[in-house]
C-alpha cells in the first residue's frame, strides 16, 4: 500500500516526466519544413513562419506518428554522400574595401535577408551584367547543391543566390593570384552606377519623351496590392522594396502600362528596383516603429527620375 509520501513522489516524477520535451536535431527540424510539409507551407512565407508553421504541424502528429516521421528522416541521413561533388566556381563583384574585407577576414557580409536567409549574389562570369555591382572581383569554389538559379540572361550569364551560413560552411575563396582580372574600373558611385543607367536607357527615353504628360511612376505603371498579374512584385513590409519574382499578397504589384512595353524592359525594371532595395533607398519612406513597410502611394508618387538610378 503507497503511503502519502510515496504516492507524492510518484506523482513528481510522473509529472517531471511528462513536462520533459523530446528535442530533435536543428537537421530535422530543417528537413520537415524543407522536404515533410513543404506542400504544406507557403515557402513565400518568412522563414521564422515557416518554422513555426512546420513545428505545428509536427506536434499535431501522434507520438507513433512523430517516431515514423524522425525514422524516415535517419534513413535519409544514412545515405552516403556522392564521392565527387560538383564544383562551381563563382563571381562576386564589390567595392575595393569591401573585396579587401572579405579576404582579410573570409567571410562574406550582406545586408539583403530574404525568406531563405542572408544571401550573397554571385555570377557564372566575372564580367557582363554582373560588373554593375562593383569594380572589384571575389570569387569562390563552392559545391553545386548549396546554389541556387536566380536569373539568367540571353548571352549565358547566371545569377545565382548563396546563403551567408553555406558559403561559410562550403566554400572556398579563390585566391586573388588565380582570378581573371583584379578591377574593372575605379572605385567610385559613377561606376558602380553604370550597369543600370545601361538597362535603363529605355527608361530615360521615357523620362524624356514622356515629360509633358507623365510626371510619376504611376503614370506608366500600375502599381497596387494584391495584383497577381503583375510583371513582378516588391515587399510592403519585413524588408521594403525588396524585389521578388513570384506573387505575394502582402507584395506590391508593378507591371509596365501595355503603351510603353517597346519603351521600357520588364527585366530591367526589376533590376532598377533591385539596386534601389541594395542601396537603402526604401529607408525614407519607412513607417512603423517595430515592423517597417513602405505604402504603396509612396511608390506611386516617385517622380520619372527614379527610372534612371544616375541621375
Amino acid at each position: 500500500m503507497l503511503t502519502k509520501s510515496s504516492r507524492f513522489n510518484k506523482l513528481e516524477s510522473l509529472s517531471k516526466i511528462a513536462s520533459k520535451k523530446k528535442t530533435y536535431p536543428k537537421g530535422f527540424r530543417r528537413w520537415l519544413r524543407e522536404v515533410y510539409y513543404k506542400n504544406k507551407i507557403n515557402q513565400t512565407y518568412e522563414l521564422i513562419s515557416r518554422i513555426r508553421i512546420a513545428n505545428f504541424l509536427f506536434n499535431q502528429e501522434s507520438e507513433n506518428g512523430k517516431r515514423a516521421i524522425f525514422r524516415r528522416w535517419e534513413a535519409t541521413q544514412e545515405r552516403a554522400e556522392p564521392p565527387h561533388l560538383k564544383i562551381a566556381r563563382l563571381y562576386h563583384r564589390t567595392s575595393k574595401r569591401a573585396a579587401d574585407k572579405i579576404y582579410d577576414t573570409g567571410r562574406f557580409t550582406s545586408n539583403i535577408d530574404t525568406s531563405f536567409g542572408t544571401e550573397i549574389y554571385f555570377s557564372n562570369k566575372p564580367s557582363g551584367t554582373i560588373s554593375g555591382y562593383g569594380p572589384s572581383l571575389v570569387a569562390v569554389d563552392i559545391p553545386e547543391k548549396y546554389t541556387h538559379i536566380d536569373d539568367e540572361f540571353p548571352d549565358g550569364e547566371k545569377h545565382y543566390r548563396v546563403s551567408a551560413a553555406d558559403l561559410l560552411r562550403f566554400g572556398r575563396l579563390v585566391p586573388r593570384s588565380e582570378l581573371p582580372d583584379k578591377e574593372v574600373a575605379s572605385d567610385t558611385r559613377g561606376e558602380q552606377l553604370s550597369l543600370f543607367s545601361s538597362l535603363a536607357t529605355g527608361a530615360l527615353e521615357i523620362t524624356k519623351f514622356s515629360s509633358k504628360y507623365a510626371r510619376k511612376l504611376s503614370d506608366i505603371l500600375d502599381i497596387k496590392s494584391n495584383f497577381k498579374d503583375a510583371d513582378f512584385w516588391i515587399w510592403r513590409k519585413h524588408n521594403p522594396g525588396k524585389p521578388i519574382r513570384e506573387y505575394h499578397p502582402e507584395a506590391i504589384g508593378i507591371k509596365i502600362r501595355e503603351e510603353y512595353l517597346d519603351q521600357l524592359d520588364p527585366r530591367y525594371l526589376y533590376y532598377i528596383f533591385e539596386y534601389y532595395n541594395m542601396s537603402k533607398f526604401w529607408e525614407q519612406y519607412e513607417v512603423g516603429t517595430t515592423i517597417k513597410s513602405i505604402r504603396v502611394s509612396d511608390v506611386q508618387n516617385l517622380p520619372l527620375s527614379f527610372l534612371n538610378p544616375g541621375s
